[in-house]
């Protein structure tokens, strides 16, 4: 993510929280109009399955009702056959069957196919009466004597019936074909005194079960399927006591209910609904699988997802070429500021807008222009000053007043300077001087050395100030080494009045100063003071009397000792010092076998013609060291 353009940040982020958003949004919706919907669907669940059993117990009832009058209307006495003579004496003739009255009383639409009558004898249930309405068994074509051994087999189901209590019961499975079992009881003052029974058809239930929607079916008293939805389960006749929704119906008080649970095949859930009738511990159920009724719920899902992903792609689009607008001139500013970081503070933008990053990009100019007059402002005070010191005075973190320092403080001029210069005209004075200068300054900045300033020919440096680079005095030294050489290389070619050879003197001493920016309150200049610096330009002096080019006090030598060839020259007695000090004369580094080994070889590669003894005192008017005998 870290490394991934404005751009693209952009991107993820917004669409990240539309997604986000269309998500928890979706699932909110989703979840509340799928609770919705399955309350509506319950609702109409419990609705669909009371009309069922109302229309169920209507036809039932009816069925009852119409036996209960055959019962009725139909028990008495058989007519007595009329009496006609034969061969002069009356002959009886045969009585009318009794179907007649059946024919009339139950009609073929009420689809009953047979009608018996019991009687209770207090012992146990007895057939004592029975009427086959012949016409009504002619209405199937299940054989009488099938019949009477399936009631024959149910005659022990009827003692509960004798107790008040129907009983319903589906034969399908008995005869093959959809025939279900009735039986309840004629109760007169309020004792039930015989029961009667009958087979019926079962499609005068089908009416019922018209639903595409839904599956429903109607169970019997033992839990079997008197009539199914589906004709093929219908005609099964299965017992399905073990059917989850009939399970629940059974251990529940109410007569109307909705459940969900598992669907008996094992894919998915249901919802269920079931009511239970009167007649004969009965009861429809009524169940669709969960995704067929959230089917719309299912299409709701599949739209949001898809709207989804249309917003989604449009958000993509819009936050591309938004995102654009901005990252562009993010970019061409990142770009900009890489070429500031390089030094070129010539790098301008134009503002593509006048928002915030409009206003950015035109800041971003003013930063350049400012950032281009401070370049040259420290280049031009880089020319008086040096620049590290020049870089903290503009940061403003260098302390007034200054602080103290360990430094190595260095010491040079060119040897009768005033002799040479009497011979040159001013102008080239200046030349040859700018020359010089340039070379050893260089040199200087090479080894982390900074130029405190110049005194005429003279340069004064320091190491160690105004910070430490932890080797100050080694540097030092490298730095003289380096300008021996230099200055031997300058002087190829030189000889002659208007280019004489140059030759200088270097000093060198380490200690304690005070750094920092001295003068008065209009002119400020960064310098050191101290005694270390005083003894610096004392060793330097030195350099003319003993014939060397370069010298290191007591204090450097012991810093540098194991990298340099030193040779010890005789002790001075400074001014202001109360004890001698010993100077060294630098050779060489231990590591150039070809430089000079003794103050021999040092003299010869300078040129320096030295005779006789070292003065005692130098050329000043003030006499500022005294050279001991050795």
């Amino acid at each position: 993510m870290k490394n991934l353009s404005l751009r693209y940040k952009l991107m993820v982020i917004t669409s990240g929280l539309i997604v986000v958003s269309l998500i928890v949004l979706s699932v909110i919706s989703i979840r509340y109009f799928t609770r919705d919907t399955t309350d509506l669907i319950k609702g109409q669940m419990n609705d669909t399955v009371k009309l069922i059993a109302e229309k169920l117990k209507t036809e039932i009832a009816a069925r009852m009702d119409t036996l209960t009058v055959f019962d009725r209307l139909g028990s008495g006495s058989a007519p007595k056959a009329p009496v006609r003579k034969k061969r002069g004496r009356p002959t009886k003739q045969p009585a009318a069957p009794p179907a007649a009255a059946g024919n009339d009383l139950i009609p073929e639409s009420s689809g009953v196919l047979r009608v018996s009558r019991y009687v209770y004898n207090g012992t146990a249930a007895t057939r004592t009466f029975k009427r086959d309405v012949v016409p009504l068994l002619q209405r199937t074509d299940i054989s009488a004597e099938a019949l009477d051994r399936d009631e024959a087999r149910l005659a022990e189901k009827l003692t509960s019936v004798f107790k008040g209590q129907s009983l319903l019961l589906t034969r399908t499975q008995a005869f093959g074909k959809p025939v279900w079992f009735l039986a309840f009881p004629v109760v007169q003052n309020q004792v039930a005194t015989k029961v009667i029974t009958a087979y019926l058809q079962t499609e005068l239930l089908d009416s019922a079960f018209k639903s595409q929607l839904y599956t429903s079916f109607f169970i019997d008293s033992e839990r079997g399927v008197v009539v199914h939805t589906d004709k093929k389960e219908t005609l099964a006749g299965r017992n399905v006591k073990e059917h989850p929704a009939v399970v629940f119906l059974a251990g529940q008080p109410a007569r109307t209910a909705f459940t969900i649970y598992k669907a008996p095949d094992g894919n998915g859930e249901n919802f269920g609904a079931y009511s239970k009738l009167d007649i004969g511990n009965t009861a429809v159920v009524v169940e669709i699988s969960r995704d067929k009724a959230l089917e719309s719920v299912n299409r709701l899902r599949t739209t949001a997802a898809l709207i989804a992903g249309i917003i989604i792609l449009a958000a993509l689009l819009l936050v591309y070429f938004f995102a654009k607008t901005i990252s562009e001139p993010i970019r061409e500013l990142k770009i900009a500021a890489e070429k500031i970081k390089s030094g070129d503070y010539n790098t301008r933008l134009t503002p593509r807008s006048g928002d915030e990053v409009g206003a950015l990009t035109q800041s971003f100019n003013e930063m350049a222009v400012g950032l281009e007059e401070r370049e040259k402002l420290k280049g031009a005070l880089g020319k008086f000053v040096n620049p590290e010191i020049a870089e903290k005075a503009m940061k403003g973190e260098l302390k007034l007043g200054g602080e103290r320092r360990t430094a190595t403080i260095f010491f040079s001029d060119i040897r009768s300077f005033t002799a040479i210069s009497e011979k040159l005209e001013p102008e080239e004075v200046v030349e040859f001087l700018n020359a010089y200068m340039t070379i050893m300054v260089k040199i200087i900045g090479d080894h982390n050395g900074i130029v405190d300033k110049f005194i005429g020919d003279a340069i004064m440096a320091v190491w160690g100030v105004p910070e430490s680079k932890g080797n100050d005095a080694l540097n030092a030294v490298n730095a003289t080494i380096e300008m021996r050489t230099a200055l031997l290389e300058f002087n190829k070619g030189r000889g002659s009045a208007k280019k004489p050879i140059i030759k200088i003197g270097c000093g060198l001493n380490t200690g304690p100063v005070l750094a920092g920016q001295i003068g008065s309150e209009d002119r400020l200049d960064y310098t050191v003071i101290g005694d270390a610096v005083n003894l610096a330009s004392r060793v330097e002096t030195l350099n003319k009397p003993f014939g060397t080019d370069i010298l290191i006090s007591e204090d450097t030598y012991q810093i540098v000792k194991n990298d340099f060839d030193c040779e010890p020259m005789q002790k001075i007695k400074v001014k202001g010092k109360s004890e001698p000090q010993q100077i060294y004369a630098v050779l060489r580094k231990k590591t150039d076998k070809n430089g000079p080994k003794n103050l021999k070889e040092l003299r010869a590669l300078l040129g320096i013609d030295m005779k006789g003894k070292p003065a005692k005192s130098g050329d000043d008017e003030e006499v500022k060291y005294e050279i001991l005998e050795g």
